[in-house]
């Protein structure tokens, strides 16, 4: 009578010489988390570990977050003026690069918010062992630096806004969307090393 090999034993094989000894192997590299998922030897992981430190992405409620982070963002930012901060009307400020138009200038600007709140869901949220509006405060941070080191001297405004107090206007606002896009999309966040790893 033959040896039935089985998918679950050809998995183990290949998982358990990886681990004893580094061999790389063509199936690892393509199939890293279903070999594992089979095998259940990696790191010593179960498969409903990895099922629940799977990050899938919900498409319509990130797009909805970062629409409303963009939406209280924009407020704060038309709001500056009457606190004491320089007019910071971002629809104009990024129209004046495409051909003067403002009302391309506004659209940019909620495409830019969505597409952030997809690569927050997609790469950030769950990821710290902090609350979601944390989460997405910090995650705002990298978007600001981004466009004040980069975006503002493009457009003729100089780094930093050429103003810490426009600056500092600029990181309120960022970390209004990124609390509100963090809080509406939310995810429960990680409480351990390993589990962040995961994620990873």
């Amino acid at each position: 009578m033959g040896l039935h090999v089985t998918d679950e034993m050809r998995a183990a094989t290949v998982c358990n010489a990886v681990l004893a000894n580094g061999t790389n192997y063509p199936e690892v590299d393509i199939a890293p988390r279903w070999i594992a998922s089979r095998a259940g030897v990696v790191a010593g992981s179960t498969n409903r570990e990895y099922e629940e430190d799977a990050v899938k992405i919900e498409f319509g409620k990130a797009l909805l977050a970062g629409l409303a982070g963009t939406a209280a963002m924009t407020a704060l930012m038309l709001l500056a003026p009457r606190m004491g901060l320089p007019p910071m009307n971002i629809g104009a400020m990024l129209g004046s690069v495409m051909g003067g138009s403002v009302l391309l200038g506004w659209i940019a600007h909620a495409m830019i918010g969505t597409i952030l709140a997809l690569v927050y869901a997609a790469l950030f949220a769950g990821r710290l062992p902090v609350p979601p509006a944390l989460s997405g405060a910090l995650y705002a941070v990298g978007p600001w630096l981004m466009a004040q080191v980069v975006v503002m001297p493009v457009m003729g405004m100089g780094v930093f806004s050429g103003s810490m107090l426009a600056a500092g206007g600029s990181l309120m606002g960022h970390l209004v969307y990124g609390a509100v896009l963090g809080s509406l999309y939310g995810f429960q966040p990680c409480t351990d090393a390993a589990t962040c790893s995961a994620r990873s």
